[in-house]
């Protein structure tokens, strides 16, 4: 996968401007070092899981042209466990995404669940793309999906674009959330910067810039975060702290090895709490095209936590139960 949103998929179905398309992803892990009583043991478990190196979905996207250069455009996108036929994001029908917006040539406003500007700057930040085993999110704070959000997105001009969030806490525990996001990208180079705050009974505020940059055939990735007043060991979506500071940062890159690509990364992160539960994440992986909709993948990571800390190795769609695991996989989208 390219990068992040997970957007990308092959259609199977077109007409009047709907499009139906999906994703069947499955894979084999190892876990080890797996946690007992809040300590990683010798245990090691089997598993097989949906969504290793992408989310398995269905989804429905569309536009109408509305004349004088306007659109309307939706996306209803819901998350399936192709291991147990179940629905992910909680049970939610429609828990991946689900908005309708406008675009004309300046900008788009889209209005529902939809991904933040936070999580497209990290994951664009990523030689994972925040997918597989490896991605930057066991470590780093990812804040991917929020609701009741309204998202503006600039059209990009000489390189350059911008996004804005504002989410409705509408009487909810969580409030509201407000993302900023701009970027430059122009082949060979990427550069990303997003700041947000979460409001409730306190505000937490975190902060990204992030790069990559392609040199012949390797293509360079980095990111720095800052978060405050947010517990920076939960992961992924803000969990609101009062005096907490952490920080993270990732060095990686990828590169075409034979037909495939292979990636590699280092995560950092400084809790800067008394409690100083650092944490750093070693990742490789490799995806191989047997065709444009078909690849097998195979990802190793191993997170060396400190002071106590528990963080997992997981993927963005399930849950890992240790600090090491390795995947093995096939993905196909349609």
């Amino acid at each position: 996968m390219s990068v992040a949103l997970g957007l990308a998929a092959v259609p199977a179905l077109a007409q009047d401007a709907v499009t139906v398309y999906g994703r069947v992803d499955m894979s084999y892990s190892r876990q080890a070092r797996v946690f007992a009583a809040g300590r990683p043991t010798g245990d090691v478990v089997h598993a097989l899981d949906s969504g290793g190196y992408n989310g398995s979905r269905l989804g429905f996207r569309g536009a109408e042209d509305l004349g004088g250069g306007l659109k309307a455009l939706f996306v209803l996108e819901m998350g399936i466990q192709a291991d147990t036929g179940v629905l992910a994001q909680g049970g939610r029908e429609w828990g991946r995404q689900s908005y309708v917006g406008l675009e004309n040539r300046f900008a788009r406003l889209t209005l529902g669940r939809q991904y933040t500007p936070w999580f497209e700057t990290l994951s664009l930040a990523d030689p994972f793309g925040n997918n597989l085993v490896g991605n930057s999110g066991n470590v780093a704070f990812a804040n991917a999906r929020v609701d009741n959000a309204l998202l503006l997105r600039s059209q990009k001009f000489g390189g350059f674009s911008a996004q804005a969030l504002w989410t409705l806490g509408e009487g909810g525990a969580a409030g509201s959330q407000r993302n900023l996001a701009a970027s430059y990208d122009a082949d060979p180079l990427w550069v990303g910067v997003a700041y947000g705050e979460q409001k409730a009974a306190t505000t937490g505020s975190f902060a990204i810039i992030g790069a990559s940059w392609k040199i012949g055939p390797v293509k360079l990735f980095g990111h720095v975060t800052r978060l405050r007043d947010i517990n920076p060991t939960v992961q992924p979506a803000p969990s609101l702290q009062p005096g907490s500071r952490g920080s993270s940062w990732l060095l990686g890159g990828s590169t075409a090895l034979g037909a495939g690509t292979l990636i590699v990364s280092v995560v950092d992160l400084d809790d800067e709490r008394a409690l100083d539960r650092d944490a750093r994440q070693y990742a490789a992986g490799y995806v191989y095209p047997l065709s444009k909709r078909t690849s097998l993948y195979a990802a190793t990571a191993r997170i060396v936590n400190r002071n106590g800390g528990t963080l997992t190795v997981n993927t963005p769609s399930y849950v890992g139960r240790g600090e090491q695991q390795t995947q093995l996989g096939v993905s196909h989208a349609f």
